[in-house]
């Protein structure tokens, strides 16, 4: 299976911290209201966890890219699955139960197939890095099913040890190849042939989409922000990130010139959400500072508090284009948007 678009994203989960829905007031002032209203568990802009899909005609025929596996991945993986992709790729941003939790009960995980092919890759933060996140993510008395069931499935579980030194190449006939910065730049800054694995052809940067990381993320936990780069598009996420006075010296070239900027804008300075310092969450105005600094061409704002509704979101999207003005196209996310990069 091969897919035309030089990159393009999907969204299925974009709330944070847990999967939730707008009218809550209503819930709590009323249970009949679970009778009478169809639509209480419902919002626009979606009700799931953090999940992104990329799909590109630089991954390799039946494989997905996915950043982060929060309750989306679930909605995500019956769609992916039907229509025969069987080999992920998956990027954790990093390890909170929001950007995990999907990775459990989806299909990909239960489901009796021989051919799914799982690489699982995330920061190590401390002692713990992928294969640990989700041996506790699965583990019994907190789940049924233990991690050592469903180790087959995963051909690799990569700790990223050195995220700013890490750098992924991905070919749609050859496969991954795994590098350091140093010989990214030789073989970027000469246009150099280079192989994939000792059985490739020699290809060129330009064949391969490259997925960069950068560890320079204001969060309680280890958290890395991911730079996709496919034909002359790039898309970057920065998700679980808290406003820092200015953008930090190594983070900056992470973000430049990016297509599109995906960034956390949780809270707000001026209503509800409210934003509260050392949640390491972000705010509009902020995220609008960055885009102009760093000459984003497109603004998406994500990770929505779980208990804001609609018009709150929406009030968030109308701030950040007000400081913007017609600098900058700015987009709230939602779940099932496509956006073409």
């Amino acid at each position: 299976m091969s897919d035309k678009s030089d990159l393009r994203l999907k969204v299925w989960g974009c709330r944070g911290s847990i999967a939730a829905r707008n009218k809550i007031p209503e819930f709590y002032n009323s249970v009949k209201d679970l009778e009478t209203k169809s639509n209480i568990f419902s919002t626009g802009f979606g009700i799931n966890t953090t999940c992104f899909s990329v799909e590109s005609r630089f991954l390799p025929a039946n494989t997905i890219l996915f950043i982060d596996t929060g309750s989306g991945f679930f909605t995500a993986s019956p769609y992916y699955f039907s229509k025969g992709y069987k080999k992920l790729i998956l990027m954790q941003t990093h390890y909170h139960y929001d950007h995990t939790i999907g990775l459990t009960m989806s299909l990909y995980m239960h489901i009796p197939d021989p051919d799914i092919d799982i690489s699982l890759y995330g920061p190590q933060d401390q002692t713990i890095g992928a294969k640990k996140a989700i041996s506790h993510l699965m583990h019994k008395p907190v789940f049924p099913i233990e991690i050592s069931e469903r180790v087959e499935r995963f051909k690799q579980m990569v700790q990223i040890n050195e995220p700013r030194n890490f750098i992924m190449l991905i070919h749609p006939r050859f496969g991954v190849k795994k590098i350091r910065k140093p010989q990214y730049n030789e073989i970027s800054g000469d246009k150099k042939r280079f192989k994939i694995n000792k059985n490739s052809e020699s290809v060129y940067l330009s064949d391969c989409m490259v997925i960069k990381c950068n560890d320079c993320v204001n969060h309680p936990q280890k958290t890395l922000s991911y730079r996709i780069e496919a034909g002359n598009k790039s898309l970057v996420i920065l998700t679980d990130h808290e406003n820092t006075d200015g953008i930090h010296v190594e983070l900056k070239p992470h973000l430049q010139d990016s297509d599109v900027l995906i960034m956390d804008s949780q809270f707000t300075k001026k209503g509800t959400p409210a934003f509260i310092p050392g949640l390491g969450h972000g705010t509009p105005d902020y995220c609008v500072k960055v885009a102009k600094e760093v000459k984003a061409r497109r603004l998406f704002l994500t990770h929505h508090a779980p208990n804001a509704d609609d018009q709150q979101i929406k009030a968030i999207e109308a701030e950040a284009r007000g400081y913007a003005g017609k600098e900058l196209e700015i987009t709230s996310l939602r779940e099932g948007l496509s956006i073409e990069v």
